[in-house]
């Protein structure tokens, strides 16, 4: 049995889908331990998982400020905002990690494709290690447009010369955090990675996305060792209280902005000003205890909730309005509920374009979003056959899949093979 140490950014749409992994292998036989700040840490124990604290010289509210501070940014304020401090974390998990995976005794990683340090200090201590993907697959190949964008795909000269120019100012912008990590690299005796094909250095051994393949453009360089496998489902999830009796039997609109990018009352309000002449019933997932809303103009009986249980509320819904986080928009069309993506920054816009592609629902960008952009769109959807009939095959692909079981397939097998 393996001592598996799992490493990602401090977040919950990242922290959740790998303790429902982690939960899985302790049936298994082996041990798990999260490496985590200080803030995750009774989230992290509450799932029986052990708890590593990384980031000792980090203030306990370092994650509460961080997300205040992300909360009111969008599109490429909020990256380089995630950048400068990811730049910080980084250097604090490169110097306490090695120490804390050798104290673990830990022979095999678990690292989220969104983090840098995991990958790098596995390959200097030769620890085998699976890469994990919770949202979009930040790899870039020159035929699909980069994550961060709503371009759609198309293969034409012209597309594909603007694809390369968004990732070229990309990858300028973000240089000094990529050049963070190839320092650390060089330190190790690692081959430096490249930012153009990884956002961050990934495994050799395996790769496993919760998205499904049929969620994406088509890819044509993925490594036969990157596997789409669907979401990670936990049978005994923490129950979510939510007040059922008060929906009133109309069309049922879900409201989410995930629990990162989200203390925009300006968008919850606006939302929810733009059903005029639209017989609807709101539920709206704050995501966050702090958000103020200005309720006057919303729909009568609007139900509005801190955290909800998304995927029972998704199924007495009509359609689902959403940042485009790959968690909701999965719950979303895994009960063949279309989606009006509001994409706020990072992989957002990305999904977003995919599900325009799909013609699994629409997007407005934040710039252009407006009570008029918002009612017309809704409008659109509800008198729309296509969305709901391709949401729908959606579902019955989703039926087909056990994403959780087969990621731990995945695992066990790399394990087995490579400690």
């Amino acid at each position: 049995m393996a001592r598996i140490g799992i490493i990602a950014p401090p977040t919950l749409g990242h922290v959740n889908p790998l303790l429902i992994l982690g939960k899985e292998l302790l049936k298994k036989g082996h041990t798990v331990v999260f490496f985590q700040l200080e803030e995750m840490k009774h989230h992290i124990l509450d799932a029986g998982i052990e708890f590593h604290k990384i980031g000792r010289l980090i203030p306990s509210d370092t994650m509460k400020n961080m997300k205040e501070q992300l909360g009111q940014l969008s599109g490429i304020d909020a990256m380089r905002y995630w950048r400068k401090r990811q730049t910080g974390l980084f250097k604090i998990w490169f110097t306490e990690l090695p120490g804390a995976i050798e104290k673990e005794k830990i022979n095999f990683l678990l690292v989220d494709q969104s983090d840098a340090t995991g990958s790098t200090i596995a390959e200097a201590k030769k620890i085998p290690y699976v890469t994990v993907c919770m949202g979009l697959d930040m790899d870039w190949e020159k035929n699909i447009p980069p994550f961060f964008s709503v371009r759609s795909y198309d293969t034409s000269p012209i597309v594909l010369r603007g694809n390369k120019m968004a990732m070229d100012e990309f990858v300028k912008d973000f240089d000094p955090l990529f050049k963070s990590i190839n320092d650390q690299r060089e330190k190790y005796g690692l081959p430096v990675y490249d930012p153009y094909r990884n956002m961050y250095p990934v495994s050799p051994f395996a790769q496993i996305a919760q998205m499904p393949s049929f969620l994406d453009y088509p890819r044509v360089e993925k490594p036969d060792y990157f596997y789409n496998v669907g979401p990670f489902i936990d049978d005994n999830p923490t129950p979510i209280p939510f007040p059922f009796e008060k929906l009133n039997g109309k069309p049922l609109v879900y409201i989410s902005l995930g629990t990162i990018l989200n203390l925009r009352p300006d968008i919850f309000n606006l939302v929810g000003a733009s059903f005029k002449g639209i017989e609807v019933q709101l539920a709206i997932s704050l995501g966050n205890k702090d958000v103020d809303l200005t309720l006057d103009e919303f729909p009568p009986e609007t139900i509005i909730v801190s955290y909800a249980p998304q995927k029972e509320v998704l199924a007495k819904a009509k359609l689902c309005i959403t940042h485009g986080g790959m968690n909701t928009v999965m719950d979303a069309l895994s009960n063949a509920v279309p989606v009006l993506v509001v994409p706020i920054s990072f992989d957002q816009p990305g999904t977003a374009g995919r599900m325009k592609y799909l013609n699994v629902g629409e997007y407005i960008q934040y710039k252009a979003l407006s009570e008029v952009a918002i009612n017309k769109t809704v409008k659109k959807i509800f008198s729309t056959n296509s969305y709901y009939e391709n949401a729908a095959k959606m579902k019955e692909k989703f039926l087909q899949l056990n994403g959780r079981d087969q990621a731990i397939n995945i695992i066990e097998r790399t394990i087995n093979e490579h400690v």
